[in-house]
This record gives C-alpha cells, structure tokens and sequence, in this order.
C-alpha cells in the first residue's frame, strides 16, 4: 500500500490532538513543582515562499528531582515557539506555581523574575556546566593559567556534588555548606583581582565579567538542597530531539512543529544510569559494547504514559507505530 505524505501527516495530525490530554496532564504535573529546568533548541521550519527554512525553536521544561532522592518521576514537556523571545517562556510557565528556574544565562528569563503572581517573580538558579564550558575555550587558544585554575575550582564543586549524591538531605546541605561554600566564597576576589590585570577586550575578561555578573544566581545551591550545580538534566532530555533534528533537517510548517513538541513530549528519555561512562579507561568510545544477557539489563520499549512518563526509551520506528496504533484505537473507539 502507498500512502502519501498528506495522509501520513494528518494521521500525525489527528494522533497528536488524541494525544493533547496526555500532554495536559504531564504539564500540570510540572506546575506543581517546586523547581523547574528549562532549556530549547533550534527546530528549523521550512519556509515555502523563501525557498528556504526559518529558525523556530523547540522550548522544553521538565521536573527531575532524583539528584536529591525526589520520588516524583521525571517529566519533561516540549513545546514549539517561533523565537526564542522570553515571552514565550513566560507563557510556557503559565499556571506553574514553582519557585526556582534552573537555566542558561539567557537575558530573555529576566523578565520572569518580575512576574506578578501570588508565589511571586522566578528565582533564576544559572548553570555551572555552562559557566565550565566558557573557560574550557580559553586555555585550548591561549593557554591561559586563569582560565585553567577556574576549570579546576568547578571541577572541585562537580566533585563535591558527585560525593553527597544520595546522601540524606540534611547531610547534603551541610556538606555543600562545608565544601563547596568556601570555593564560591574565595572566587569573586580572586575574579575580581584577575579582572584587573586583563586587558578588558579580552574574551578571558569578558567570562569573568559573565561570571561575576550572575552573582547569586550561581550560588542558590548553597541555600536549597533540591538545587542541582547544573542544568545537565534537561540538556539530556533535550538531546534526543537535536538528534532527531539532524536526522530529519527541518519541520514541514509550522503546524508540523507544533506536532513534533507533543510527541517529543512522549518519547523523551532521561538519561539511564547504567550508560553515564561513554568511553572506556583507553579513551576509546564504546561503541559496540553489549549488555549482559541477564534480566537486569533488559529493558522494555513502552509508551511512557502519566502514571511513569518519560521513563522508557523507544525508537523512531516504534514511535511511529505507537502514535498510529493509538490513532487507530481512539477513531475506532468512538
């Protein structure tokens, strides 16, 4: 049987707003939690009457909460914008009644600190990982000894994080306070005095600028244990949907974005425990390394719905076929 795009994309179409409570119901999850991630990526759209695509983006918002032994599971909500404009953030966190926004140092949150609602504006929680990854550009071009000793103090926080995981909350606080509050409390005059000897054109000035600039923005995870040092859990939950991105190079229109979010929605993963070491102790990548044959490796490919979504992976193919079966059933059905 041949079956056109048209129809394969209206049954896509109809699949996705069958689908719309599910996605209803994982974002009023969300907005019951007390501290949020939020991130997007690109998601280009063909742009018929240009001959070319136009930059939209894919907005995504998720709760996840095992770093500190939360038992809520992980969700994440996708959601397509057409800018990247705070505005659209602002509106993706309508009815949300949290109080922290883990993010990027994007100036489009700022606006969300002044939102007037009955738990007041969002206390932006900035990202360290993202802080790192400034500095780790420096010394690759210039060698810089500053850049590095900053590399390293971070790395000493990651590590400190890496050692209370798990451990009682009130266990984890203190330690954060005992560890990782004397580094943060020794950076900003050490910044301070560096920043002094730079030339201020430099782009090693202009991260310590950056870093000094988010002020107590970067230091929230001394005060709140549920706050994570980085922004790392959504940039895994977005990953799977840059991938696909690059395997399918752009969105139809713009109603084909707003269909990809939802789906997204339901097929995206957390990153599974058992694969955080990509590469072997040789450096190699493990490419080709295969599981045991035993039962606790295994497994299942399932729909994540409500009651534990997001936490299966399933592949594109499977995907598709679940949107049609389910398609099938609810036209059937009613």
């Amino acid at each position: 049987m041949e079956l056109d795009r048209a129809r394969l994309g209206n049954w896509v179409g109809r699949a996705c707003w069958h689908l719309k409570p599910v996605v209803e119901r994982m974002h009023s999850h969300l907005a019951g939690a007390a501290r949020l991630f939020m991130d997007e990526t690109p998601l280009p759209v063909l742009d018929p009457g240009r001959r070319a695509t136009k930059k939209g983006f894919c907005r995504a918002m998720a709760a996840d909460d095992r770093a500190h032994g939360g038992p809520a599971p992980s969700v994440v909500v996708f959601r397509y914008a057409p800018s990247r404009h705070g505005a659209h953030a602002e509106r993706f966190l309508d009815g949300c009644r949290g109080r922290y926004l883990q993010c990027d140092a994007y100036d489009g949150y700022a606006r969300l600190q002044r939102l007037e609602r009955p738990e007041g504006g969002w206390t932006l929680v900035h990202c360290w990982s993202h802080l790192q990854r400034r500095f780790v550009k420096v010394p690759q071009s210039a060698g810089s000894p500053v850049a590095e000793t900053m590399i390293r103090h971070i790395a000493g926080l990651c590590a400190v994080e890496k050692a209370v995981r798990g451990m009682a909350p009130d266990a984890q606080l203190a330690a954060r306070r005992e560890l990782s509050a004397p580094v943060v409390a020794a950076m900003k005059p050490w910044l301070e005095k560096q920043l002094s000897r730079l030339s201020s054109g430099s782009k090693l000035a202009e991260h310590i600028r950056y870093t000094l600039g988010a002020g107590s923005r970067l230091v929230h995870f001394l005060d709140d244990r549920r706050l994570d040092l980085d922004t790392n859990p959504i940039d895994n939950l977005i990953r799977p949907v840059a991938l696909t991105r690059e395997n399918s190079l752009f969105a139809g229109r713009e109603i084909g974005a707003e269909h990809w979010a939802p789906l997204a929605s339901l097929v995206a993963t957390p990153k599974d425990q058992r694969r955080r070491a990509s590469r072997l102790p040789d450096g190699n990548a493990r490419r080709h390394h295969r599981r045991p044959p035993d039962e606790t490796h295994r497994r299942p490919h399932a729909l994540a719905l409500p009651a534990c979504v997001n936490r299966h992976r399933i592949g594109p193919r499977l995907g598709a076929c679940a949107v049609f079966v389910v398609y099938v059933l609810v036209t059937r059905s009613s």
